[in-house]
């Protein structure tokens, strides 16, 4: 597992996505569950670098030859998200790159400490590209219904110069003048190949 180095040792890409792991393996746990009782058909491990293309153009980025630096945050001890393709953080996730047409995205695992917690790292990962020149971009994956408000602090400094934020919720999020909010159960949706279409027809 890797660790963030020093700020002057970070190398940020243009367009920087950062994941609590452990928040979004739990959600997509709950709707694998939810929806095959729905649909009446098993729903297999969301796709990952699906959810990861799904996302990136929810949060605005158009196909081209991008950069995409993707950060995954997951408790001490944990080695995999149990209900994604492409889990195990070691073996498939930390230092692999795959390209499609959105660009190149480049994972990488930090594991969080016992003393600290995953919310209070991301809030010192978005101070540090606060301080970055490169980033552009930053699309955000926390539990937005747990307290966010030091994380959410930090967002908005940080929008101060010059990054564009897209925080990803489960819920409607309040809008603000700081940073971009869009819903994270789509493109989840999309990952696990649940269809708008297949739902009607289960309505109808």
């Amino acid at each position: 597992m890797s660790s963030l180095p020093p700020p002057a040792q970070v190398k940020w890409s243009p367009n920087v996505i950062l994941v609590d792991a452990d928040y979004i393996d739990h959600v997509a746990f709950h709707l694998i569950v939810n929806f095959e009782r729905i649909l009446g058909r098993r729903v297999p491990p969301a796709d990952l670098p699906a959810w990861l293309d799904y996302l990136a153009l929810d949060g605005g980025l158009l196909p081209g030859e991008n950069e995409i630096q993707v950060v995954f945050f997951h408790g001490k001890g944990v080695q995999k998200m149990q209900n994604f393709s492409l889990a195990d953080f070691a073996a498939e996730l930390d230092g692999v790159a795959f390209r499609d047409n959105l660009g190149e995205f480049m994972m990488q695992s930090v594991e969080v400490e016992d003393l600290t917690s995953t919310m209070d790292l991301l809030k010192e990962t978005v101070e540090l590209i606060a301080q970055s020149e490169s980033v552009k971009k930053v699309m955000l994956v926390a539990d937005m219904d747990t307290d966010t408000s030091e994380l959410l602090k930090a967002v908005s400094k940080a929008s101060e110069a010059d990054k564009e934020f897209i925080v990803f919720g489960l819920q409607h999020l309040a809008p603000t003048s700081s940073y971009k909010t869009e819903i994270l159960g789509y493109s989840l949706m999309g990952a696990l190949g649940i269809t708008g279409e297949e739902l009607e027809n289960k309505r109808q």
